[in-house]
């Protein structure tokens, strides 16, 4: 009896439910759309894009100033100005993002806030170049205060979100911005040097090539790198998760501290630096040998993302090796000299050949070992050869008199050292013939 009478009242619950959400029992389908804008509800609640229109107007917004301060009325305060308004909605968007997180109202839209802010820390804006073009004094003030308040950014979010510090993680978000903010800083300044020697300084006018330039900027930004990739080197836990209160994994919030910067750097380099060296000097821009700094630490620094990837099929070994050659081939086909020990040729291959070592030390490489075994062959016949060169070039341009002279003088050394060898076997003979007749015991 109770069960029969269960059933009415759980048929009748049922109907309701489907009455609520729909006619006749069709869940969100009654003919009037209310399908479609309850999809629609949902996704942007979930997805919430208000957030990327406004950083899109914001841009749009920075790029149209920029343009209007650069015609010949424009001002260097009026994009200071908007440079500041910039900062101020950094800080906004900051400060959204770590309320949505700590008070748990939406952790996904906090982390796309964050991820937003770094479209700006990058100077995707560009407006440190464009301020630092206009003047390079309040170029690098702008840009010390911008670094400054970069870092105040990445430490109130981890301090606020309780993320674990991990300095070498911390450090080169900050060091790369560095790089992309005053790298046009360095140039415009060596651009400017030459310009005023020109004038009529007191020092020799050089004309401007930009290579030594180009290639240490590129060599920097590739040295920063290195305290991450040796942090993860033996042990690696960033593919992993690491629980966070508030970002569920906080080992994301590392990924995209870490690979934003790395993959915008080199972007940053060369629309803003190489595309205003090649200004001054078009062939800059088909010198592919800066970059090969660059490419050595990105072999290892990928590493950090895909090495559990990597594991599984191939082996780690397997891509350091061939990625290290891939690299080596590179660099000695974008050399534009014969010379095997020119500058930065020669530190190119250095630094591919410490790879190499470090690999073949630290993991047991043994492509890298032959690899080594190699190189060391290959310099030491260059070496003779480029000695024996000199030597018949140096031969070629004595005379016969001066030949005569080295001839008799290696006739006086060999006659010498025929004595010595003279004097040696007979006190060999001695000796032998001492111990013949020393009597048996």
């Amino acid at each position: 009896m109770n069960q029969t009478n269960d059933v009415p009242t759980l048929k009748k619950d049922v109907n309701e439910e489907c009455h609520v959400n729909g006619n006749n029992g069709e869940k969100n389908n009654d003919g009037n759309g209310n399908n479609g804008e309850e999809g629609f509800t949902e996704w942007l609640l979930e997805n919430n894009p208000l957030y990327l229109v406004s950083v899109l107007l914001m841009f749009l917004g920075l790029h149209l100033v920029s343009r209007d301060a650069s015609g010949e009325n424009g001002s260097i305060w009026t994009i200071v100005a908007f440079f500041g308004v910039q900062n101020v909605y950094e800080l906004f968007m900051i400060g959204m993002s770590l309320y949505l997180l700590t008070a748990k109202i939406n952790a996904r839209h906090g982390k796309i806030l964050l991820i937003l802010v770094l479209l700006f820390l990058t100077d995707l804006t560009f407006y440190q170049v464009r301020i630092s073009a206009m003047s390079a004094v309040v170029g690098a003030w702008a840009s010390g205060i911008y670094l400054f308040l970069a870092g105040i950014k990445i430490a109130a979010a981890v301090k606020v979100l309780a993320i674990r510090v991990r300095w070498e993680r911390l450090i080169y978000p900050l060091m790369a911005f560095a790089v992309i903010y005053f790298s046009p800083q360095y140039l415009y300044h060596v651009v400017d040097g030459i310009g005023l020697k020109q004038a009529g300084g007191p020092t020799p006018v050089i004309p401007f090539s930009g290579v030594h330039e180009v290639y240490m900027i590129w060599l920097v930004a590739a040295f920063i790198h290195i305290p991450v990739i040796v942090g993860a080197w033996r042990k690696n836990d960033l593919e992993g998760t690491i629980e966070n209160q508030y970002l569920g994994d906080e080992n994301g919030f590392y990924r995209w501290l870490l690979l934003f910067p790395f993959i915008v750097l080199p972007v940053q380099l060369m629309v803003n630096v190489m595309n205003d060296v090649t200004a001054s000097n078009a062939a800059i821009g088909f010198l592919g040998f800066n970059l090969v700094p660059y490419l050595l630490v990105a072999v290892f620094f990928i590493q950090l993302f895909i090495r559990s990837f990597i594991d599984q099929v191939w082996s780690l070994n397997s891509y350091d090796f061939i990625a290290l050659t891939v690299v080596f081939c590179y660099a000695l086909g974008s050399e534009t000299s014969n010379n095997a020990f020119a500058f930065p040729y020669a530190f190119n291959r250095f630094l591919i050949i410490l790879a190499h070592i470090a690999v073949m030390v630290t993991r047991s490489n043994l492509g890298s070992a032959w690899f080594l075994m190699t190189v060391a062959a290959w310099y030491s016949f260059s070496g003779i050869t480029h000695v024996a060169g000199k030597a018949v070039t140096y031969g070629q341009s004595l005379s016969k008199t001066a030949w005569a002279v080295i001839l008799m003088i290696g006739s006086f050394v060999f006659l010498g050292l025929g004595f010595l060898v003279s004097l040696k076997s007979h006190q060999k003979k001695s000796l032998s013939k001492d111990v013949l007749e020393t009597p048996q015991e």
